[in-house]
């Protein structure tokens, strides 16, 4: 089935300071800055922040991840999202909730995930990803007027 997935995709860099050291004797001690590109997804009434992390160099905390989705201090999200590279497919998407805990697929965040994947150059469009809960096919169909839509497997 093919679904309208309307979005606003906006890349920016995060900066924040993960970690507070107590009893420091310089600044450089005092913070640990962390930036991070992300972007934001909007697909289906459910936003999403997508970070691509195929390098594996981002870990973040329930905590942070909480943070970052909150409406009022943060970003604001329904979820975060890791793009990570897999042996076995084009990638692994993996999902938190606002809550910053760990679910296993999110389907209009899997659409949002796939429209980043292609728009950034990751994959074709037509594809196989893993999941929490296993494998999804996507389809993408790219129309004229810049609308993506998104056909999506969910097991």
């Amino acid at each position: 089935m093919l679904k309208k997935v309307n979005f606003i995709a906006t890349q920016c860099n995060l900066t924040f300071f993960p970690t507070f050291v107590q009893n420091t004797t310089s600044c450089h001690e005092f913070l640990s800055i962390m930036i991070i590109p992300f972007s934001k997804f909007h697909g289906t009434g459910n936003d999403f922040i997508i970070i691509d992390n195929r390098n594996g160099q981002y870990s973040l905390s329930s905590e942070t991840i909480e943070n970052l989705c909150n409406r009022h201090t943060g970003i604001g999200a329904d979820g975060l999202i890791m793009l990570e590279l897999t042996d076995q497919g084009n990638y692994f998407m993996r999902y938190y909730n606002s809550d910053g805990k760990i679910a296993t697929m999110c389907g209009n965040g899997g659409r949002c995930i796939a429209s980043f994947a292609v728009m950034s150059g990751i994959t074709e469009n037509s594809f196989d990803f893993l999941a929490g809960d296993g494998w999804h096919h996507s389809k993408i169909q790219v129309l004229e007027n810049g609308l993506f839509y998104v056909s999506l497997t969910m097991n």
